[in-house]
């Protein structure tokens, strides 16, 4: 009886065990299959992340004209291709926001962070400080390389559903009409509000060469006022506290030039190495620009790499 009771209770405990085990089995496979869903699920909101992106990067660097008000010698850093960029990331982003023209939008976004993507690596790799993406905020072109990346991955990942071209009706692309006619209206406003230089610089860029880390470079540009008024300068800033004006207040009187001397000095930054673009401008006492000047150079390491 004792044999019989225990041949019993072992059945009994194989039948649990592979009861277990099936259990154990189908949960996996709930598991399994729910990841994919959850990941398919989080690409959906793929159009609205980047829009999201696109919008508030436009912001940023809308701010930073209003502020900055320069202009520049380099087709990257320009007014007008500031302008165009931002025209551009406003018209995609307010377009997936509103689920219009999925498919064109996605091949248009693709293209456009690929773009970002191979900027920021060149910043990264020439040493930049900041890729200039979000305007007056400095974020390190390896980050922004880093998130083009991933916004790049969610667009290849997402592929929107048959028919949802129409799916926003006319009332969704006339809202997004009257938004891109704010938009130009703003934009035209934006660049009626620069005012020209009073004061012309010669060489509006100077090419310092090749600078050696630690090095002091000192060169002076020409400012001419071709105005019947004096320009008084009361001050000259720079975007890099490598560069410093020895004679930053001055007037210089109708039909007359004035040569500014400046310095500059890798002894600030001397583990700094890569290709630098500064900008420096003259202020008035009103803290109004009077002129915009650049300086390019090329920073070695000792050896000469």
């Amino acid at each position: 009886m004792d044999e019989f009771d225990r041949t019993q209770s072992q059945g009994l405990f194989q039948i649990e065990s592979g009861s277990d085990s099936v259990a154990l089995e189908a949960a996996t496979v709930r598991v399994q299959g729910a990841i994919p869903r959850l990941l398919s699920r989080l690409i959906n909101f793929a159009p609205f992340v980047v829009g999201v992106v696109l919008l508030l990067t436009a912001a940023a660097k809308i701010q930073q004209l209003f502020q900055d008000n320069q202009t520049s010698a380099y087709l990257l850093s320009s007014r007008w291709f500031q302008i165009a960029l931002i025209f551009v990331e406003v018209s995609c982003g307010l377009a997936l926001l509103m689920g219009l023209v999925p498919r064109l939008m996605r091949r248009l976004c693709l293209l456009l962070f690929a773009g970002f993507l191979l900027f920021s690596t060149y910043q990264s790799f020439a040493g930049a400080k900041s890729c200039g993406c979000l305007g007056t905020v400095e974020v390190a072109p390896i980050l922004m390389a880093f998130l083009d990346a991933g916004v790049l991955g969610c667009l290849w990942r997402w592929q929107p559903a048959n028919g949802s071209e129409s799916a926003s009706g006319r009332c969704g692309f006339a809202v997004y009409c009257g938004s891109i006619l704010l938009l130009v209206t703003a934009l035209a406003l934006l660049t009626t509000t620069q005012k020209p230089p009073k004061v012309q610089v010669s060489p509006a860029l100077t090419d310092l060469g090749l600078l050696t880390q630690g090095d002091r470079r000192e060169f002076s540009v020409l400012l001419s006022n071709t105005h019947s008024d004096k320009v008084a300068i009361v001050r000259v800033q720079t975007s890099c506290p490598c560069l410093v004006a020895q004679n930053a207040t001055f007037d210089i009187e109708p039909g007359k030039q004035a040569l500014l001397a400046l310095s500059f000095d890798l002894t600030k930054e001397p583990a700094f190495r890569g290709n630098l673009h500064v900008q420096f401008a003259g202020l008035s006492m009103l803290e109004e620009p009077v002129f915009f000047a650049n300086v390019a150079v090329r920073v070695v390491g000792s050896s000469g790499d």
